[in-house]
């Protein structure tokens, strides 16, 4: 199949159309669950109501950043065409989309997206820690290991138990 102009032209148009939609739906909550959602009734339970307004909060954050580079893809598909930095530029869209997803997932209960909050908020800090630590960044190293303890010390308050992390798991 040749691709054409054409393609490219839908695909932007595609694209421009999904960040509309997600635009409008992130407008009307911003970092707070839609009233009657899964999330707001998982905030009515108190001893997890912060715990889930993070979670929001994650999402949202997400939501913009991949948003933010769908948007980049999209004008990186404007002539003069690029041939390869589009599409390496799709992932920095879909990872914090599947991100989102992951956190969101309406299949889930409140505990159990708490604890994806609470792992990706540790995974996290894993990298922060090393990047901080190849750059020789003693203070950036302390302060990843002392947010390290923070949010093992909240998953261990939450009644959460430590499961160790195998090389190449998050």
């Amino acid at each position: 199949m040749e691709i054409t102009t054409e393609h490219f032209d839908k695909l932007q148009f595609g694209i421009k159309s999904l960040l509309e939609g997600v635009g409008h739906l992130v407008n009307a909550s911003g970092n707070y669950p839609q009233e009657g959602s899964v999330a707001s009734i998982e905030m009515q339970v108190d001893e997890y109501a912060e715990e889930v307004q993070t979670v929001c909060s994650q999402a949202s954050l997400l939501a913009e950043s991949a948003g933010d580079h769908a948007f980049a893809v999209s004008r990186l598909l404007e002539p003069p065409l690029l041939t390869v930095s589009p599409w390496t530029s799709v992932r920095g869209a879909l990872e914090p989309a599947a991100y989102g997803c992951w956190l969101m997932d309406p299949d889930i209960g409140g505990r159990d997206r708490i604890a994806r909050s609470l792992a990706f908020r540790y995974g996290g800090l894993l990298h922060q820690k090393k990047a901080a630590g190849s750059m020789g960044d003693e203070n950036g190293v302390r302060h990843a290991k002392e947010r390290i303890q923070k949010v093992t010390a909240d998953a261990r308050r939450l009644g959460f138990e430590e499961k160790p992390i195998r090389k190449g798991e998050f």
